[in-house]
């Protein structure tokens, strides 16, 4: 499972390299504001894949969206002299989404996952755009993106050419401003913002304007003109439905772990038993995660005096079967956060029961402590114990071809 620590403001820039982005840096970055820069060898990689671009535009390749029209004009061939109109155009076009704005921490996390795509150096993207795109994330820039016109997994089409358009500085893009006073860059950390509709936000200020509104919002960004193949770069993608994803993958995680904790306190709360958090147990019961969930679980109590009392009223016995039932959800939950496809192979390998090695010694079965398990157990015992010990019970169930001394109590 997923671990943060529960500030994740005041780190260290995060360095862009296109291949090691992590959730938790994600977060550190949607929701704490956390810097980020571009590493010199993702630099160098986009200047190398950028040269392929130019040497295409010389030789006058054919090549998709980069010599030639998009769609049903892919066979139209561009001159050179229009493809940066061809660029802003296809971003324009595609700007079609309807709705309530995506929340800022959701903006912020895709322009780091576009950001960190770009830094792979497929794309034939210039270094200076991306940097560009990362200033959007360290001048705090909350573009309106609205949540509906996404295209699935054809992409993200239209949600990220709204966070272009202010990338570029059009007159179509918006963003939200800062209050007054909270604009500055020495104004001290920034909450997260908060948008009902499409009418909080501005229009991106266009010529002289743009340099007043930079300074009241603290801006360090400048927009910047597209060039060949670096519209199809920043609108091709997946991120806005990543984003969400990982978010919701923090939530989620974040929620188990606290889960967990409030198990723990529960088990100490009703005077439970850890034995049914025993690592010998799951050690033979190899299903994804399962260890992991009952060490933590045993380890929140460890050092607690009432868990080592031994109380068995009846009443404590059934608080302790639900316990017992409450560790096995939460393995359950975590299981689905991480699916690793082991579930089936784990299913066929694991043993439903483990012996203690010290058996001599204690003398006891370590059981998993399943509430409808031991209920089935304990049902089946009762119904062999009465079939064995009442003598009417054991020849009335008999068929009627059974042969003499079916039972120690038949004589036959």
């Amino acid at each position: 499972m997923i671990r943060y620590p529960d500030d994740l403001s005041g780190l260290e820039p995060l360095v862009l390299t296109g291949t090691d982005l992590s959730v938790a840096d994600l977060v550190s970055v949607a929701r704490f504001r956390r810097r980020v820069s571009v590493a010199p060898a993702a630099h160098a990689r986009m200047a190398r894949c950028r040269a392929v671009v130019e040497m295409l535009l010389d030789q006058s390749i054919k090549v998709y969206g980069l010599t030639t029209g998009f769609g049903k004009l892919r066979d139209v061939v561009i001159e050179r002299n229009q493809t940066a109109e061809l660029q802003r155009n296809l971003i324009r076009s595609h700007a079609a989404g309807v709705g309530r704005p995506f929340p800022e921490e959701v903006v912020r996390a895709a322009t780091l996952l576009r950001a960190n795509t770009l830094c792979r150096g497929n794309s034939g993207i210039r270094g200076e755009v991306v940097e560009q795109f990362v200033s959007l994330l360290n001048s705090d820039v909350y573009p309106y993106v609205p949540e509906q016109g996404s295209v699935g997994a054809s992409g993200d089409l239209s949600p990220l050419s709204h966070l272009a358009l202010v990338l570029i500085g059009d007159d179509e893009g918006a963003f939200l401003p800062w209050p007054q006073g909270q604009g500055a860059e020495d104004s001290g950390p920034r909450p997260m913002r908060a948008a009902n509709g499409p009418d909080d936000f501005q229009k991106m200020p266009q010529g002289d304007a743009f340099a007043t509104v930079a300074a009241q919002q603290g801006w360090t960004f400048q927009p910047v003109v597209l060039q060949a193949k670096e519209g199809l770069a920043l609108n091709n993608g997946t991120q806005f439905m990543a984003a969400l994803g990982c978010l919701a993958l923090h939530d989620a995680s974040f929620a188990l772990r606290q889960s967990e904790l409030a198990c723990a306190l529960s088990l100490e709360g009703n005077f439970g038993v850890r034995g049914a958090f025993d690592p010998r147990i799951h050690a033979v019961r190899p299903q994804s995660h399962q260890p992991e969930v009952a060490a933590r679980i045993l380890d929140y109590g460890r050092g607690s005096e009432i868990l080592d009392l031994w109380l068995n009223t009846a009443e404590l016995h059934k608080a302790r079967l639900k316990l017992h039932d409450a560790g096995g959800a939460l393995l359950r939950l975590e299981d689905r956060l991480d699916r690793q496809g082991v579930a089936i192979p784990a299913r066929l390998r694991r043993a439903r029961e483990a012996v203690d090695t010290l058996r001599a010694r204690i003398q006891r079965l370590l059981s998993r402590g399943d509430a409808k398990q031991q209920a089935e157990l304990a049902a089946l015992r009762r119904s062999r114990r009465a079939r064995r010990f009442s003598p009417s019970t054991s020849c009335s169930r008999a068929p009627a071809r059974t042969p003499p001394r079916c039972c120690w109590s038949c004589r036959g």
